[in-house]
């Protein structure tokens, strides 16, 4: 009994973005729990990568013959127009044979944090399309594959919100690697790796409007977005969250979600202060403040909403009991 109250005690503080954290921590002798100690250089990626690796939305996956081609009606809002002989693998080898198409469809914010995926390029904050994918390619369902230069996978995506000042983006690796925000989307500028056009009329099975993105797409392996350069609406500042002691940048990511825009922000931790910041964020914006940590293999929970504020402190307490999986990835459907 005492365990399902917790379980039910937690499930009620994670409903919606607008509850509070408020309990606090004892000391845990001879635990990770117990280290409050910051480090001074990026953090371990083992550890989140492990976490976030478990957390991958589903994968959808589609075989079709490399001489044919095909035509994939994910739903009646995505459709999928896979080329014919136009497939290779990693080394430049035709490949004639089975092709696997695996695709994965972001959605909700909670979606990108799964994904480690921040609303950045190297020089703005961006606003996410309301859907966004993956689209990876195998030869003979083991090896990767790659699309020939010159060819494309068309994807067809309905999006009523569509504007014309999106563009198509593509994630990419921070090079040098930053540990502590190592992925990052580019806009593309470059015709040979794809396009997007908008679209009245998609050749989808979706009732009503049939308004929406028409991206063709040169590049796999990669997270694909149409974005558009988030313009603060006021002037921007930095924000500062500070947690309980015992959650530190050796085990833990926090990431700030705009309550009402597709944009989902990691914040840099700062072992000076012993907080995680973000810098530029607009006065006045509603977040959401979202931490996960995975202290002695256990995963905790934080949430709060605020407005930010010119240079803004706010505190994130996390659930004081671990939680599984399963619950993780459902609060992070609430987002």
């Amino acid at each position: 009994m005492k365990k399902l109250f917790s379980i039910l005690f937690i499930s009620t503080l994670a409903i919606s973005c607008t509850d509070n954290y408020l309990n606090e921590y004892d000391v845990y002798p001879g635990l990770e729990l117990n280290d409050v100690s910051w480090s001074t250089s990026p953090i371990d990626l083992s550890k989140t990568n492990a976490l976030i690796n478990d957390l991958v939305l589903e994968t959808k996956t589609y075989n079709f013959n490399a001489a044919t081609g095909a035509t994939w009606n994910l739903n009646e809002n995505i459709q999928i127009i896979l080329p014919a002989n136009a497939y290779t693998t990693v080394g430049g080898l035709s490949i004639t044979g089975n092709v696997s198409a695996d695709f994965i469809t972001l959605q909700k914010k909670g979606d990108y944090i799964r994904n480690l995926l921040p609303s950045i390029t190297s020089t703005a904050i961006i606003e996410n399309s309301n859907t966004s994918f993956y689209i990876a390619l195998r030869g003979n369902g083991i090896n990767e594959a790659k699309l020939q230069p010159g060819r494309f996978i068309t994807i067809n995506l309905k999006d009523s919100t569509a504007i014309a000042s999106q563009q198509l983006a593509f994630t990419e690796t921070v090079v040098p690697l930053n540990n502590d925000n190592p992925i990052r989307w580019i806009t593309n500028n470059t015709s040979s790796n794809g396009s997007l056009q908008i679209l009245n009329n998609l050749p989808i099975t979706a009732p009503g409007s049939k308004m929406g993105f028409s991206i063709q797409t040169n590049k796999t392996s990669n997270y694909i977005t149409a974005s558009k350069i988030y313009t603060p609406p006021n002037t921007t500042s930095r924000i500062d969250v500070v947690m309980p002691v015992n959650f530190t940048n050796k085990n833990t990511i926090v990431f700030a979600a705009f309550v009402n825009k597709n944009i989902v922000l990691r914040l840099t931790p700062d072992p000076i202060s012993k907080s995680y910041f973000f810098n530029s964020i607009p006065t006045s914006e509603n977040l959401c403040l979202v931490s996960v940590s995975v202290i002695d293999n256990k995963i905790y929970y934080g949430l709060n909403k605020v407005v930010a504020t010119p240079n803004g402190v706010f505190t994130l307490k996390p659930n004081t009991d671990p939680i599984t999986k399963i619950q993780l990835k459902y609060y992070l459907s609430l987002l």
